[in-house]
């Protein structure tokens, strides 16, 4: 009832959440590139709060049918702002190492071609809604990042950094399927418009 209450007297509070999740990328890439044990906890503790808002938007905006083009908008930027952001920082501080930047760089070059295509088909009026593989390839990802944050910093018996790098090539190899799917299903659109407008 709280939260019904809260929703219908802030109807755009999704998209806030989006916003949120932008304006945290700063202090948790910075905190990050200090590289103190305090610093990576507590970019540790903003990047949890980050992804949970990442949950909690889209299930508002879902539960309570406040999804609009903007917040789509907002929330796809959010989150490729964000990882692409902490990939060069944990990059920069040795968090990926050795041959996990393959993995990183796949991860980018996949987010770049996916936001070109998006961008493109955007003007052809045609969205591509997100597929459960790319929602799963998003936890994956966030989960290694987390993991990753806290890196050398984190429980010895955990072998933090060891399992984000792990969880990065799984990201990875999400990364390229879904990158697929959405190639495809982007032609399957594009032609399928060209088709009707003959």
């Amino acid at each position: 009832m709280l939260l019904s209450n809260l929703v219908a007297k802030y109807p755009h509070l999704p998209n806030g959440l989006s916003l949120l999740r932008i304006g945290l990328i700063v202090p948790i890439c910075l905190l990050t590139a200090i590289n103190t044990p305090i610093a990576v906890w507590l970019a540790f503790l903003l990047f949890v709060i980050a992804a949970l808002s990442d949950w909690a938007d889209g299930w508002l905006a879902r539960h309570y049918q406040l999804q609009s083009h903007l917040g789509q908008i907002l929330d796809y930027t959010a989150d490729k702002l964000l990882v692409v952001a902490l990939l060069l920082v944990l990059t920069y501080v040795h968090s990926i190492t050795a041959w996990s930047i393959a993995a990183a760089f796949l991860i980018l070059l996949r987010e770049v071609a996916i936001g070109g295509l998006r961008e493109f088909l955007s003007k052809t009026e045609i969205n591509l809604p997100s597929s459960p593989l790319g929602k799963q390839k998003t936890v994956v990802q966030f989960v290694a990042l987390g993991l990753l944050i806290l890196g050398n910093h984190g429980p010895a018996l955990a072998m933090t950094r060891i399992f984000g790098e792990l969880l990065l090539w799984l990201a990875a190899a999400l990364t390229i399927v879904s990158g697929y799917e959405y190639i495809r299903a982007g032609w399957a659109h594009l032609v399928s418009s060209v088709r009707h407008k003959k």
